[in-house]
């Protein structure tokens, strides 16, 4: 069964012929607001969230802002009872905005400035995760001005020994997380602070890992450096975070994680590390973003033309990689590979022709489907690209051409809901009109 196929008939649906979401037609959608837009489905974020909560019982899950930081989609994970991952000043705030109580919330990630840090301490939020031993001075210095205990986890970058998954960002030169082999300065640079509190391990060192296998020997690994902060610090570890890196099946040759299996062996490697007093009451935590919103998202963009070019079949769109940067393979994929997509209104008819897809934009790299397989098209069609629920909007480029930002949609309970308003040029150059720059530039040659 191809990934089109198999994702329709798990999370989607076909009615007379054309894609549906919650029993609505994509193409009565599109009649109402029109192309282009994200369409996000929480239903199917419930369903990813309590598959996770079954597999992994008695994790703390914190949603990863980064892959949707929509405001609705990071207030309905906190409804469900998550955490939040940030990784920015702009995630906190989202955070806060959206409800999630601060002792809830965890900020990592490489660079954080003073604001940021001032930010995080001052909001008193669970846990600081730092990355390197000037950044522990940084935090410690934030705390001891406001008189405020902060909360740290060691972000460490394992040795060689610990690498999984498509983007491995463990066990080699990274500016992610304290190098492994400095794990004891910075135990006792955390220690010698008084306004720190050492919480435990943050591990990541990959993500869109699909082998169980290779996790399960991440967690094991991870639970060692726990043990190893402990005897370090000669105190319990109060939490271990294994991060995120659960990868999802994108394209035919992925196989989808067996996350049952998964959970079932990590038993066992809990019940072992449960025996070390040091670890016994230490709180697990994982930190998903993609893994359950990729599923829950498409994105939906109409057909504005279609031409031949030297022997070469295109289809032409009014949303691109300005959109959907992920979808055009420029986000990382060193081999372009279509992300699965249909003619959301022919979804039921033969594919007989192949095609290439591009966008709306002055680049040969604007180009979203290569030699797909689709039915006849003709203006006015419409092309679902699945899998978009995670870094598709907010990793992608949307002021390129001035384009504008696409309109975004919520299903739930049967009814379609605009979480988001469509952008416009005009947006792009609210700030700074054309007419207010000419008169600055004028005024400065008089100057």
């Amino acid at each position: 069964m191809n990934r089109v196929m198999e994702l329709t008939e798990n999370y989607y649906g076909v009615a007379d012929g054309e894609l549906t979401v919650e029993g609505i037609k994509v193409s009565d959608i599109v009649e109402e607001y029109g192309t282009p837009f994200y369409l996000y489905c929480p239903a199917i974020f419930r369903e990813k969230l309590r598959r996770l909560q079954k597999a992994l019982k008695g994790f703390k899950i914190y949603y990863s802002v980064k892959a949707n930081p929509n405001p609705e989609v990071i207030r309905f994970f906190v409804d469900q009872g998550c955490g939040l991952e940030i990784a920015s000043a702009g995630e906190l705030y989202a955070a806060l905005s959206c409800g999630c109580r601060p002792v809830n919330i965890i900020f990592a990630g490489p660079g954080k400035t003073e604001s940021e840090i001032i930010a995080a301490v001052e909001s008193q939020i669970g846990e600081i995760h730092v990355e390197s031993v000037a950044e522990i001075e940084r935090v410690a210095a934030v705390a001891r001005q406001r008189n405020l205990q902060m909360s740290v986890s060691l972000r460490i970058n394992p040795g060689q020994n610990a690498q999984a998954g498509a983007v491995q960002m463990g066990g080699k030169p990274s500016a992610f997380g304290i190098e492994e082999g400095q794990l004891a300065q910075a135990v006792k640079k955390v220690m010698g602070c008084e306004n720190l509190i050492l919480k435990g391990l943050h591990i990541y060192v990959g993500t869109q890992i699909l082998d169980d296998k290779a996790l399960l020997e991440m967690y094991r690994y991870a639970f060692d450096l726990a043990g190893s902060i402990a005897d370090l610090s000669g105190q319990p570890i109060e939490t271990i975070d294994f991060g995120g890196g659960l990868g999802v099946p994108y394209f035919e040759h992925e196989t989808e994680l067996d996350i049952e299996s998964f959970g079932n062996n990590l038993r066992g490697v809990i019940n072992e590390n449960r025996s070390n007093h040091a670890l016994s009451k230490a709180s697990l935590v994982i930190e998903p973003g993609r893994y359950l919103t990729a599923e829950g998202g498409l994105y939906v963009a109409g057909v504005v033309d279609r031409k031949s070019s030297f022997g070469l079949d295109y289809v032409i769109l009014d949303g691109g990689m300005n959109h959907h940067l992920a979808a055009s393979g420029n986000l990382g994929q060193i081999i372009k590979r279509n992300y699965p997509l249909a003619v959301a209104n022919r979804i039921s008819q033969e594919c007989i022709r192949s095609v290439n897809i591009a966008g709306p934009l002055c680049t040969p790299i604007d180009t979203l489907g290569r030699n797909v397989l689709l039915p006849e098209i003709e203006a006015g069609d419409v092309i679902a690209f699945f899998m978009s629920g995670a870094y598709g909007l907010s990793s992608s480029p949307t002021g390129f051409l001035s384009h504008g930002a696409p309109l975004e949609l919520f299903v739930t309970n049967g009814e379609v809901h605009v979480i988001r308003k469509r952008g416009t040029y005009s947006d792009l150059f609210a700030e700074t009109s054309i007419e207010k720059l000419a008169f600055e530039e004028v005024a400065d040659d008089i100057d």
